[in-house]
């Protein structure tokens, strides 16, 4: 009895975030039992759970069986990921639905969003809550730059196997991102010093940003046959020490 009115419960905040009328409602009801009977994934509160977070994230409002059906399919695929990864379903729904609102994508983007994350969790030590906390971080600031989701997971990627997970490394790009955009005194020296007088040009090409990848590039050409020791001064010199 108790399992039930916990269902019940998630079941009617979900119809109600969705603004779905009774008939609707029913409807839900019966997709949630159903979905969690065919695929085996999760119960039918988890289900109903997740599905309050996306329609409270991505703002989606139901009118019709076939955008019920329409949102069911989406969160289906953010239900595989969570299980693939052995991820809590709601919280993965919430990583999900914000790293979209980051980067200004939209529902139709979340097998996008899913398959980045997937990835991330397959090809390094990152899991799919460090992504999403790292995102959370650095989304915005990555979107503003011109940078896309894939480059930032693939930088976010390569910081977590070195060490760097969740919400440490978001805020590590995050402020090279900053720090590029709006350098200090000493950091425009540092550049002017690796890249010339034309370093604002060569980041910022036709005002854009290069990219993550181009810019590592740059920065490893301009520091080649330095030692060590000169290697750390000037990138020391052109970065916080949380970005450092």
């Amino acid at each position: 009895a108790k399992s039930y009115l916990d269902y019940n419960r998630e079941m009617e905040r979900s119809a109600r975030n969705l603004d779905l009328t009774a008939e609707m409602a029913q409807k839900l009801n019966t997709e949630l039992k159903e979905t969690s009977l065919e695929t085996g994934l999760f119960s039918p509160k988890e289900l109903a759970e997740g599905l309050y977070f996306w329609a409270s994230g991505t703002g989606e409002v139901v009118k019709s069986e076939q955008d019920l059906n329409r949102v069911m399919g989406q969160t289906t695929d953010i239900q595989k990921l969570a299980y693939m990864n052995m991820s809590d379903l709601g919280e993965t729904t919430k990583f999900t639905g914000s790293i979209m609102g980051e980067f200004g994508l939209k529902v139709g983007d979340t097998r996008r969003v899913v398959e980045v994350l997937n990835y991330s969790a397959a090809r390094s030590f990152a899991e799919v809550e460090d992504m999403g906390e790292a995102f959370k971080m650095v989304g915005p600031v990555a979107k503003s730059m011109n940078v896309s989701l894939e480059d930032t997971a693939v930088m976010l990627q390569a910081l977590a196997d070195k060490g760097l997970r969740g919400s440490m490394a978001g805020r590590a790009l995050r402020q090279m991102f900053i720090q590029l955009a709006d350098p200090s005194k000493e950091a425009q020296e540092s550049l002017a010093q690796l890249f010339g007088g034309t370093w604002h040009e060569q980041l910022f090409a036709g005002g854009q940003f290069v990219g993550t990848t181009k810019f590592i590039e740059m920065l490893s050409k301009a520091t080649r046959g330095m030692t060590e020791a000169q290697k750390n001064q000037a990138l020391a010199s052109m970065a916080t020490a949380n970005e450092l």
